[in-house]
């Protein structure tokens, strides 16, 4: 009877129950059966994605946000070569470019502005611009004047394109 208990706890999960975890940094992946459709959804930071894309999608967004902050230069070019979302959030409402920014390390801040892909007027949750932090928390003042232009002119940009046509025939 011994035997058999030790058996069971040495053996894997069955098919039916799969759990996998994966860390990297303070980040946990889990899979986790869901009973109602019998597909696998993804756990992580206590949300429960219904899509595995998404969920994996969100897991590299992480794992890019992570490498920004470390400044690890090479993996963040080959995360934008990959076709990252430049412009994801994590939980704070921070995108990549706002922890570049607040750190004040000019080779992310590089590589993320000449991708050309980066919405300069997003904002965190306390309603900061990537240049705001700059300025504040990266003491890097050229840095935060040319994320002001690029704002500037993206600013300008979407302000010439023509609303959507919501009047109407009001002539009778």
């Amino acid at each position: 009877m011994d035997k058999d208990k030790n058996k069971a706890k040495n053996s894997l999960p069955s098919q039916s129950s799969p759990s996998v975890t994966y860390v990297s940094g303070r980040l946990t992946l889990t899979l986790l059966p869901n009973k109602a459709s019998r597909k696998s959804v993804f756990l992580r930071d206590s949300v429960i994605f219904p899509n595995t894309g998404e969920a994996i999608s969100r897991f590299r967004e992480s794992i890019f946000i992570d490498k920004v902050k470390e400044g690890m230069v090479d993996e963040v070019e080959g995360f934008i070569q990959g076709g990252i979302n430049l412009n994801a959030q994590d939980n704070f409402g921070m995108t990549a470019l706002h922890h570049s920014a607040a750190t004040g390390f000019r080779p992310c801040i590089r590589l993320l502005v000449n991708s050309g892909k980066c919405n300069y007027l997003l904002k965190d949750n306390k309603g900061r611009l990537a240049s705001e932090l700059a300025y504040e928390w990266g003491r890097d003042y050229a840095v935060g004047l040319l994320l002001q232009k690029k704002e500037a002119m993206q600013a300008y940009l979407e302000s010439l394109k023509s609303p959507p046509d919501t009047s109407e025939d009001k002539s009778s």
